[in-house]
């Protein structure tokens, strides 16, 4: 059972950790006499050539233990059976020469309480010790009741197709040859689970059958099972190990003819030579165009375009002449000293004495381009130390008179000094803060006459015309309010939407299906994925008002898979997938008591075992008229890495569905109810919400 799989029907989700390994393990439970083999005619598969896995450090993390045993179905404890064959693949690998390492040698956990400290001290345990790969053995479990699914499936670390993808595929082969011949279904998938993510090394978790299939739970109940499926995991890490894994000394970005091109330079301990063609970069998730070249110890990659200042994630591509992928991030700023700074005053005409001047120095490196943000600007007449954003620093001043003002970034300075026209003032300035922190609000609009005059500065700062008496301003995530201007400078505030609930928070909204995969379709052809994305749009802007930071998985009628829906939620808070029609089977929607239900069309689905996905389920359920709040294990929502829910408010498939699918008013009452729930559900969490 993988780690954020459906546990229901006696199925418990659980986690142990061990840090380290003992000289001497305890023993396993015992096992049951073995029945009749089935459900395949079963060979043992003879003992692999495990030559390659000599001096590799392999960790092994039989999933789950102590109190928590995963799936508990036929008379098995997952947990058990985990730890039975990695205990056995550990003498394997022990006995080639690989150094071991096993986050739990009996049954036992680590954090009882604690289920993500768990599984990030499971995946720590490989990066702290610089383990070749990392390999997560399970066993899966069906949600249906007396189910004959008997699958083999392997996840490789999701995004990550270079040596984790390799492992999967080793793996995948060694367990379909080895142990799974019978499979009907053989399924090698990226995978978000805690433990796969968190881990640095190459990583990789095999289900390589289900324990609710009758006949294969008597099967794993045997010594030869766990003799088998170690055998086939032992030969599946032998096949990847054979390709000979590069693995990284050193990486570095270092700066050439000046600053103008960047070189990344990597090194290798092991692997080489490297296939010098295969080898490509990415900038900041981008390819990065360039080219590479051989060293005595690794390869270099110069960078064709001249990089902006600034923080950089850079990752090399590329595989050695046996086949093995490799996959470098390397980190690097890039910092090219400031070469000039002008500065000059912001607003137009300075204001009328009394009020405060903004003076903006504008700093730039030899090459013209923008410093690095936070890049320290000293204003010399004040003696105060600002930073650069895009180049870009800052300063305000109440004025008397118009003055020399100038600005030094390291050795590099920069002045205004007003001219005849600078005496021509007039207008006053505004400053807009947050009625609840005193903090400014950043980028208000001034309207006057129901037309706009002014957008404020980041530092919620503006000028305004000496004409102007009387202001209407706006601001995303905030109350208009009518401001009277009572002087040269006057100060304002504004109350935040919902207490500020909504402010910052990172919000994905997916619009399911699209472009020539547009879901249910209704009896007179609408289609599901157009009132998805409509739905998802207006929810969007209504979230955006409230100050959230909220964004589309895809913005038109396009197709989008699964792997980019997800890697648009990788930094996300709350991930909200909108549908108006989906396949049932796609869905796996389970009842209140764990059973799977194809006939419910409009439900509110949070990942079973979520309770923070619960709680948002529940809080959308209140609002769109008690749709019931129900466990759902689709793919997309099993693989966030963080809180997510299916709404499905209705289905077009029907013609009374496809009627509410077509008003507008509906529409938009869906949207609202979106936005709504999450006020409610973030005024109720105290911290940022993790999965």
């Amino acid at each position: 059972m993988t780690y954020r799989t459906s546990l229901f029907l006696s199925i418990l989700l659980a986690l142990a950790l061990l840090n380290g390994c003992q000289t001497t393990a305890p023993a396993p439970p015992p096992l049951k006499p073995a029945p009749p083999v089935e459900p395949h005619a079963f060979s043992m598969p003879p003992l692999p050539d495990l030559t390659p896995v000599a001096g590799r450090i392999i960790c092994l993390d039989p999933g789950h233990g102590g109190p928590q045993p995963g799936a508990v179905a036929n008379g098995l404890r997952e947990s058990d059976v985990n730890l039975r064959i990695a205990l056995r693949l550990r003498e394997l690998l022990a006995g080639a020469g690989a150094q071991l390492l096993l986050t739990r040698d009996s049954d036992t956990t680590l954090h009882s309480d604690a289920l993500t400290d768990d599984l990030a001290a499971r995946a720590e345990l490989a990066n702290r010790n610089s383990a070749d790969v990392f390999l997560s053995i399970h066993h899966n479990a069906d949600i249906v009741s007396g189910s004959a699914r008997n699958d083999l499936e392997v996840y490789y670390k999701m995004f990550e197709d270079g040596p984790s993808l390799d492992l999967g595929q080793c793996l995948m082969q060694g367990l379909a040859l080895g142990l799974r011949p019978d499979a009907e279904m053989k399924r090698l998938l990226p995978g978000n689970y805690k433990v796969l993510r968190t881990a640095s090394v190459p990583a990789a978790l095999t289900e390589s059958s289900y324990m609710t299939h009758a006949a294969n739970a008597a099967f794993l109940a045997t010594p030869e099972a766990s003799e088998a499926e170690a055998r086939s995991l032992a030969s599946g890490l032998a096949a990847y190990f054979t390709l000979d894994p590069p693995r990284v000394a050193s990486a570095s970005a270092a700066p050439l003819e000046g600053g103008r091109a960047h070189m990344l330079s990597v090194t290798f301990t092991r692997g080489l030579p490297l296939n010098l063609s295969s080898l490509t970069a990415d900038l900041d998730g981008q390819s990065a165009p360039g080219s590479a070249c051989a060293t005595d110890t690794g390869a270099a990659w110069v960078f064709r375009d001249t990089l902006a200042n600034g923080r950089h994630e850079a990752v090399l591509h590329g595989r050695n002449m046996k086949g093995a992928a490799l996959r470098v991030p390397v980190s690097f700023d890039v910092a090219r000293p400031a070469q000039s700074v002008s500065v000059s005053p912001l607003g137009g005409p300075l204001p009328a004495p009394g009020a405060e001047a903004c003076y903006e120095a504008d700093v730039r490196d030899a090459l013209g381009m923008p410093v690095a943000n936070g890049t320290p600007v000293v204003w010399t007449g004040q003696n105060e130390t600002y930073t650069t954003m895009e180049g870009k620093a800052r300063f305000y001043q109440t004025i008397s008179e118009p003055h020399p003002v100038s600005a030094q970034a390291g050795s590099v300075q920069g002045e205004w000094t007003p001219s005849a026209d600078s005496a021509a003032r007039g207008g006053c300035t505004l400053l807009i803060l947050d009625a609840q922190t005193k903090t400014p609000v950043s980028r208000p609009s001034a309207f006057a006459n129901g037309a706009p005059i002014a957008i404020g500065t980041p530092e919620g700062w503006m000028a305004l015309p000496a004409d102007v008496k009387r202001v209407r301003i706006t601001c995303a995530g905030y109350e208009p309010k009518e401001v009277a201007l009572t002087g040269p400078h006057t100060s304002a505030v504004l109350d935040p939407v919902a207490d500020g609930a909504l402010h910052g928070r990172r919000i994905v909204l997916d619009p399911a299906y699209g472009g020539r995969l547009p879901g249910l379709a209704g009896p007179t052809g609408l289609r599901a994925c157009d009132i998805n994305l409509d739905v998802a749009r207006q929810a969007m802007a209504l979230l955006q008002q409230a100050g959230a930071d909220a964004t589309l998985t895809r913005t038109g009628d396009i197709e989008c898979t699964d792997l980019e829906r997800l890697a648009a939620a990788e930094d996300a808070e709350l991930f909200i997938t909108i549908s108006y029609g989906a396949p049932p089977d796609m869905l796996r929607v389970l009842d209140d008591s764990g059973h799977r239900r194809d006939d419910i069309t409009a439900f509110i689905g949070h990942y079973p075992k979520s309770a923070k996905g619960e709680a948002l389920a529940k809080q959308l359920s209140a609002r769109m008229n008690g749709i019931p709040a129900l466990a759902c294990s689709a793919y997309i929502i099993q693989q966030t890495p963080c809180p997510a829910v299916w709404i499905q408010p209705a289905s077009v498939e029907d013609a009374a569905g496809e009627s509410q699918c077509r008003s507008a008013a509906s529409r938009r009452l869906a949207a609202e109810a979106i936005r709504d729930a999450l006020k409610a559900y973030f005024t109720g969490q105290a911290t940022r919400t993790t999965k």
